[in-house]
């Protein structure tokens, strides 16, 4: 049955107290086997006028049999706080309560680094602030459970400089994955010491990433790596699937029904076509310069891992997963009757005034956010694009927003018509080449195009946007990915991106274990074999000579050949006056580095009992 708000008894909040700023959870008994309608909104409320201001209500969610409301927030109004549920938009009384205190009450009080509630794995220890009038106290904390409130390990604090204020790194310990709490303990041991009021709350996960598409990634090949945070209401497992959708990795998607895919498409059955990011060009011919992984755990705080670079987003890295030229992407479903905005940050290389080249060295990527609907998740394909426009590619927003001062920069938001051509003179009158690909796919999918759509993304001079309503900026096109999302960036947005993606090959240095040995097989008085070394999509040949060696036998190979996304390397003729050999030894540069099974191919129509009778 549906939970209604009569349902939902009085439960209490822990911490029951902390301080100005902090987050608790609350937890409310229902009656067994309860559920939340879909709809929604489910959400706890706080008795202060600002959260109304702000409209930031955490989601309720059913646990087993309790309402739990995780990260309610103590607003900057001391004293004690009513919280109240609104379950399927109907508001109940006061159902749980908290103290809130002021910080500097407390001797010593921890922040998080960049606030919510931080994600920790191994090799990414917790960062706090440490304030108060006595920071040199905290000498210990204490860490307790965030669902029930036990306490864990007393761990040490690393010794605070009073002449300085820096975050500091706290190594929690072998923690199991779940959701605690860290309070300052003061004292002279950590048998005697008192926990202070408060405390900072933080997820442990595993950090383990997974890769979104089978097989495809290659650690040490020169890619991008994006790191998928899943977060809101889903699963590891669903976020994936999902996440495998939205990417447009195996092209457009024909959406049908509650958001279906349409295997076989009738007329009137597909509703819309989306268009994930590969599912266009330039990602399109470009996806071997990626590498895409998942982390698998639930963000509780889709935020977490959010980072910037400067010159215009604060010095914040991307968190250490063991890999370069990582750029992490939330991935928050939402909860029944939620609504977020998806964003992105600021990477490294914005270039506010006008054209910049583009570096490797010290090269910085930003997150990205995605908001994803939990009724229609692969309508946010075309915004996955968008937003990687932004974080990984500098690319401005091309709309209007009244709320917002119109923004600048190079290469699609210029100041006036002299600097629009500029930037991108060279390619007015300009429609990319994707265009006449998009409109034949939605032509074959029987979806109406508007007939103006060439004109509306030809390169020009066009007049405001860029936040502007009015004539304060010029953008390249009436329309394109950054403004409404249409599924195609444009002649100079897309020239901007290739830009971006040639500073990496996608490819990785050659590995013995990267290689297969494949031998076509003619019958004559003896066993002959036309063999290769085949190496796997996007590895380099190898840069010393090969050779392949079996028994007495041994082949030079010669110089390396495409062969699609393989190289294929031709090694000759060998004998085979012994038998088939069931490997062979890769040597390079005079030593047998790797011993390699053999695929054997017969030549022309011998079969392979034909072989064992010669």
């Amino acid at each position: 049955m549906f939970l209604t708000v009569d349902g939902v008894a009085p439960g209490s909040c822990f911490p029951a107290v902390v301080l100005t700023g902090q987050l608790v959870d609350c937890r409310f008994p229902i009656p067994e086997g309860s559920v939340l309608d879909p709809w929604g909104p489910h959400y706890a409320d706080v008795d202060v006028t600002h959260d109304e201001d702000d409209d930031d209500h955490p989601s309720c969610t059913v646990t087993g049999d309790e309402l739990v409301c995780r990260d309610v927030f103590a607003y900057y109004a001391p004293g004690d706080r009513e919280v109240s549920v609104v379950i399927s938009g109907v508001r109940s009384g006061t159902r749980a309560s908290f103290r809130v205190i002021d910080a500097w009450t407390q001797q010593v009080y921890f922040t998080s680094e960049w606030g919510g509630e931080p994600y920790v794995f191994p090799g990414h220890p917790l960062s706090v602030w440490v304030d108060g009038p006595d920071r040199t106290a905290a000498r210990f904390a204490a860490i307790r459970s965030r669902e029930n409130g036990r306490l864990l390990p007393i761990v040490a604090v690393p010794g605070v400089d009073a002449s300085t204020f820096a975050t500091m790194a706290i190594d929690p310990g072998a923690l199991p994955p779940g959701r605690y709490l860290i309070t300052p303990c003061t004292g002279a041991t950590s048998f005697d010491c008192t926990e202070v009021s408060g405390g900072v709350g933080f997820q442990v996960g595993s950090g383990r990433l997974v890769e979104v598409i089978p097989g495809w990634n290659l650690e040490e090949a020169d890619r991008i790596n994006v790191v998928f945070a899943p977060a809101g209401n889903t699963t590891p497992q669903s976020a994936l699937a999902t996440i495998r959708s939205v990417l447009g990795w195996e092209g457009p998607l024909p959406i049908g029904a509650e958001d279906t895919v349409v295997e076989d498409p009738e007329p009137g059955e597909t509703w819309w076509v989306q268009f994930g990011p590969f599912a266009m060009e330039p990602l399109r011919s470009a996806r071997h310069r990626f590498n895409l992984w998942m982390i698998d755990d639930v963000l509780v705080d889709a935020r977490a891992l959010d980072h910037t670079a400067p010159p215009l987003g604060w010095d914040r890295p991307p968190p250490d997963f063991g890999l370069p030229d990582v750029a992490v992407t939330a991935f928050d479903v939402q909860y029944p009757g939620e609504f977020a905005r998806s964003e992105a940050l600021w990477p490294s290389f914005t270039t506010p005034d006008g054209p910049a080249a583009i570096e490797r060295e010290g090269l910085v990527f930003s997150s990205a956010y995605l908001s994803v609907s939990g009724t229609y998740p692969r309508a946010q394909a075309a915004t996955l694009a968008h937003e990687w426009g932004h974080a990984l590619f500098d690319l401005r927003d091309e709309y209007v927003e009244y709320e917002r001062t119109v923004t600048y920069g190079y290469p699609n938001c210029a100041p006036d018509e002299t600097t629009a051509r500029a930037w991108w003179g060279d390619l007015l009158g300009e429609v990319d080449p994707w265009v006449d690909e998009y409109l034949a796919v939605m032509d074959s999918f029987g979806m109406a195009v508007d007939a103006l759509f060439r004109d509306r993304v030809r390169v020009d001079l066009v007049t405001g946007g860029c936040y502007s309503p009015d004539d304060d900026a010029v953008r390249p096109s009436q329309d394109s990915m950054m403004n409404s999302e249409i599924p195609t960036f444009g002649s100079v947005n897309r020239r901007r991106v290739e830009e971006v993606l040639a500073l990496w090959s996608g490819r990785a240095p050659f590995t013995p274990g990267s290689a297969t040995v494949a031998c076509d097989l003619v019958v004559r008085r003896e066993r002959v074999g036309f063999c290769s070394l085949v190496l796997a999509p996007y590895i380099d040949a190898p840069e010393s000579p090969v050779a392949l060696v079996a028994g007495d036998e041994r082949s030079r190979c010669g110089t390396a050949e495409a062969d699609g996304d393989s190289v294929r390397i031709h090694c000759g003729v060998v004998r085979f006056t012994d038998g088939i050999p069931q490997t062979f030894g890769i040597e390079v540069g005079g030593a047998v580095v790797a011993e390699r099974p053999v695929l054997l191919t017969p030549w022309g129509k011998v079969s392979f009992r034909d072989l064992e009778d010669v």
